[in-house]
This record gives structure tokens, sequence and C-alpha cells, in this order.
């Protein structure tokens, strides 16, 4: 059933790029976990008789899909959005702060060395330590500048380009498809470029992500780069056990603890210093796997984790809602021209983090308007 999603999927992409004219659009940005992640690398596995094809998983794979397309047709009134007055006040303003919340990061980022392995290292220590939120506010305010830098100059400067090398090398994997991705869409929606360059493009960062996989983990171990490989996607077989344990009885269902403690990650700990370790994604993790969670290993039970709430009715919102919201944000960011301040809200993930930013953005935009 794997090859007929994939199938599916391929289909579906088609028809939104044929919809939105665009390559990328709120459909095909929402794929990358999904589709690279999970269908994707099992198909290969189960090809060359390392993997199993489990009915359970591709019918959540399914769901997801489905609801994640339909979602993007339904539409809502949206709100006006106004502009930020003073470009390069909130640059500085960025720049600043990114630099003074990578500060307690830094010894961590020491004690680790520079390197490929490393990096790794402190990306694994930093993300479950007092610092965690600075690192995703750290991370999404490089993306923020990136963005707002390129659509201010419609080019790549030295400075995206350092910034760029900055977010390729902190430690997660997830941010170098997220930047790779970030720049095509831009380049497509306001350089315009062809299908085929955003095609190989697409090609490019999915063989990067493997390369600095490789890189980080091939070290100090006697694994090919084959094995390591499959060691890494194991996403799929992760989420069928997981999906199992549910629908079995085995394990009971969160109702909506996961999806509401999820928040917990943008306060730092040394403010809440009783901050349970397990919330969030790592309630599930926890669970199935404490002594590996307690020392830092989690693996992911990709859409599992949204199962974990409310079972299959938690699927099918999460994918409509993802579909509308993207939807939500395309129309606005084409109705105001295409600026800036949509489009942000288009490209990057809608959560806390960057809710909390805008409105730090809001206050400073009203300081000074450009010159």
């Amino acid at each position: 059933m794997l090859f007929f999603i994939f199938l599916f999927i391929i289909f579906l992409a088609f028809l939104s790029i044929k919809r939105y004219k665009t390559f990328f659009n709120p459909f095909t940005l929402s794929l990358q976990y999904p589709l690279l992640f999970l269908t994707i690398p099992q198909i290969i596995l189960v090809i060359l008789g390392d993997g199993e094809d489990s009915l359970l998983s591709d019918v959540v794979i399914l769901l997801y899909i489905l609801f994640l397309y339909l979602g993007t047709f339904f539409k809502i009134p949206y709100l006006k959005i106004y502009s930020f007055k003073n470009t390069k006040i909130i640059v500085f303003c960025s720049f600043v702060l990114a630099v003074v919340i990578f500060i307690p990061l830094l010894p961590m980022l020491l004690k680790y060395g520079i390197s490929f392995r490393g990096l790794r290292e402190f990306y694994e220590e930093v993300v479950f330590s007092a610092y965690a939120s600075f690192y995703e506010v750290f991370k999404t305010l490089l993306l923020i500048l990136i963005i707002i830098l390129f659509v201010w100059k419609r080019k790549i400067t030295i400075v995206l380009i350092c910034l760029i090398f900055i977010l390729f090398f902190s430690g997660s994997k997830m941010a170098i498809l997220s930047t790779m991705i970030i720049l095509v869409t831009m380049y497509e929606e306001y350089k315009r470029v062809n299908y085929k360059v955003l095609f190989i493009s697409s090609i490019l960062v999915f063989v990067l992500l493997l390369f600095y996989h490789f890189s980080q983990t091939l070290q100090n171990q006697n694994k090919n780069i084959f094995d390591t490989a499959l060691s890494y996607f194991d996403v799929y077989r992760q989420q069928t056990m997981a999906l199992e344990l549910f629908v079995s009885g085995k394990m009971d269902y969160y109702y909506g603890e996961i999806a509401l403690s999820s928040w917990y990650k943008v306060i730092p700990r040394f403010i809440w210093e009783s901050k349970p370790k397990d919330f969030g994604f790592a309630l599930l993790n926890y669970a199935i796997y404490p002594e590996f969670s307690s020392d830092g290993y989690m693996p992911s039970f990709g859409l599992a984790y949204s199962f974990a709430d409310f079972g299959f009715a938690s699927i099918i919102f999460s994918g409509f809602f993802a579909g509308m919201l993207k939807n939500y944000f395309y129309r606005m960011f084409y109705n105001s021209k295409k600026d800036v301040v949509p489009f942000l809200l288009y490209i990057l993930d809608f959560n806390i983090v960057l809710c909390t930013l805008f409105v730090f953005y809001y206050l400073i935009s009203f300081i000074k308007h450009d010159t």
C-alpha cells in the first residue's frame, strides 16, 4: 500500500502545482515530513527487504495526506495584516537578540568543539538543557533574518551566506531542510525560478541532509554509509510500533496533553525550575523508552504523536488544520502583494515562538519609521 500512497501523494502534488501555479505551495510545503521521512525511505527499505509495510501506518499516513489536501480548499476570511514599518530597526534588534540568546549556549558549543560530530553532540545536549527554549528562539530568529534580508535586498549577500552557514551547522537536520526549502521558495516567489531548477534543488536538499547526517554519525563508528542511512530512517517503524500500542489498548490516549504541553518548550528551565522533562512529544518517548529518553535518546514516532491524543480523529484534524492554515497565510501573502510579514507566517511553522517574536516586532515597528 506504500506504493499507492506514494503515487497518491505525487498525484495530489501535481494537482496542487497546477492549481496554485507554483512548485512550492501550501500543499507541497506541508509534505516534507510525511513524504521525505516516512513514505520514500520505507519504500526503499521494503524493496531492499529491510522493512515491512504496515497497513495501520499506511492508513494513518493516507488520512493525514488526504485531509491535508482537503484543508487547502477550506477558505476562511483573512484578517488584514500590516507591514513592518521600519525594517532596519527590526533587523538590528533581531541580530542583537540572537547574539544575546546565543551567549549562554556558547559554553556548550565549545565543550564539544567545532566539528560535525561535536555540533551534533551540542545539539543533543542543548535541546534537553535549561536553555532549550533559547536554542529554538535562536534558530527562528536566524530564519526570520534570512527571509527579511532576502526580501529586502532581493539577492544573496555575504551576511545572508553567513546566517545560512550558521543554521546549516546548528546541529539540527530539520534546520538544514527548512533553510533550503525556504530559500528555493523565496526564489520561486520573488525571483520566479523555473520548475526544473526547483526540482533539482529539492533533490540536492535531501542529499545534503543525508550527507550531513552521515558526517555526524559515522565518526567513531564501524558502520558504513549504507547501514547508517538505514538506521536513520526508522521513523516509519517507530511510528508503527507506537500506533499498535494505542490500537491494541496497551497504552491510553493522552486526550490533548501532548499538544497542549508542547508549548512548555518556550519557557526556560531556569525560570520554571520544576518544568517536567516529559512534556509535548517527549511524553510519548518517556512512556515507550523511559531509560533511553532519560539518556537523551528520543527517536521520532512520526504521526503517532498526533495519533496519541485522540486517535484517528487527531490525524484527520491535524492534517485538515495544517492545510487550512497554510492556505490561509498563502492567500494573505498574495493579497498583500507578497509582503514579507505574511510570507513569514506562510513559510515558517506557526507556533508560540513565532507569535512572541511578532508581538516584539510590531512593538518596535512603531518606534521610528524607515526614512
